[in-house]
């Protein structure tokens, strides 16, 4: 899960919809790990493409 996250980076590095959004996917779990919920409203946050690139290379599974 999220709470596994170590901040390392690889997720935004390998995600292709990351330059495309307000939050990286490194900073949208961050904020949600810090109780921010406020990542949430935004629609950027929502246009992930799926591709689970950011699973792959995750060095925490």
């Amino acid at each position: 899960g999220l709470d596994r996250c170590i901040q390392c980076g690889a997720c935004t590095a390998s995600c292709p919809a990351a330059r495309f959004t307000d939050y990286s996917p490194r900073q949208i779990v961050k904020k949600v790990l810090e109780n921010d919920r406020s990542v949430l409203e935004s629609e950027m946050i929502w246009s992930c493409f799926y591709c689970y690139s950011c699973n792959l290379r995750c060095p925490r599974n």
